[in-house]
């Protein structure tokens, strides 16, 4: 936890080990004005969560700040080469889901979830378990369809803003390379 947060960790405490799916240590600590919980995996000592007491529902921060500080503490926490996949901002909170992009593909099952304090300006809650469940080293054969291709497949009245690549998760472990399209309908986006 020091390696991540510093020293500046206050009322520092071992609260002991959860045995679940991931064994952890689990500890509590106060940073940055908020009473913080984390659990650190027994094998490899990988941050797996972290969850916080709400801060105050004001922002000293704006969008791209809480942004840059997701991304700052994804790679603090070994996590490269993530990108943002899906953001919102409510309350003084922004929240982020990273996932890696490998070949231009973005892989969804491998995903990261951080958010972060707008009023503070720091990291209340992080969770990986998906990345540590699912990813590993993939040989993502190349698309058998064309993006045009699939997009002729989108509906008239669909806005296409951006396409890419990616990876998503199905039933029973399985995963399927697909194209995800950003669309804009009515006034909403839809993927």
């Amino acid at each position: 936890l020091k390696k991540i947060f510093g020293e500046n960790l206050k009322n520092f405490k071992y609260l002991g080990q959860t045995k679940g799916k991931f064994a952890t240590h689990d500890f509590s600590f106060y940073l940055g004005g908020v009473n913080q919980f984390a659990q650190i995996t027994e094998k490899g000592g990988k941050l797996l969560t972290l969850s916080a007491g709400g801060g105050e529902a004001s922002s000293s921060i704006d969008y791209e700040q809480a942004k840059a500080i997701a991304l700052k503490f994804a790679s603090s926490c070994g996590f490269n080469n993530l990108e943002v996949v899906w953001s919102d901002e409510k309350e003084g909170e922004a929240y982020f889901n990273l996932a890696p992009v490998v070949k231009s593909v973005t892989l969804y099952p491998d995903l990261v979830k951080i958010k972060v304090d707008k009023g503070a300006g720091i990291v209340t809650g992080f969770e990986a378990s998906t990345y540590y469940t699912n990813h590993t080293s993939r040989n993502i054969s190349p698309a058998v369809i064309s993006s045009e291709q699939a997009k002729n497949k989108i509906e008239n009245g669909y806005n296409i803003q951006t396409a890419k690549l990616c990876l998503a998760p199905l039933d029973y472990n399985r995963e399927v390379l697909c194209y995800e399209f950003k669309c804009n309908h009515m006034g909403s986006i839809y993927y």
